[in-house]
């Protein structure tokens, strides 16, 4: 079962650097990194190297209150 992990890191645009916050659904802290580097580099034509994944961590679901 796919877990849901937001990334946080930044990445090159252009001259400057921005900041990021992506939520991913996947199997492994892992594969999320290798998500993130995939819709990057297809979305923004960032290279690898230009972006940094300062951090990785599983998103709990909320209970439900009855």
């Amino acid at each position: 079962m796919a877990k849901k992990y937001r990334v946080t890191g930044t990445f090159r645009m252009g001259s400057d650097w921005a900041h990021f916050a992506n939520e991913v659904e996947t199997e492994t802290p892992a594969k999320a990194r290798e998500r993130i580097y995939s819709e990057f580099g297809s979305k923004h034509h960032v290279i690898r190297r230009y972006i940094t994944i300062e951090k990785v961590e599983e998103v709990k679901e909320k209970e439900a209150t009855h």
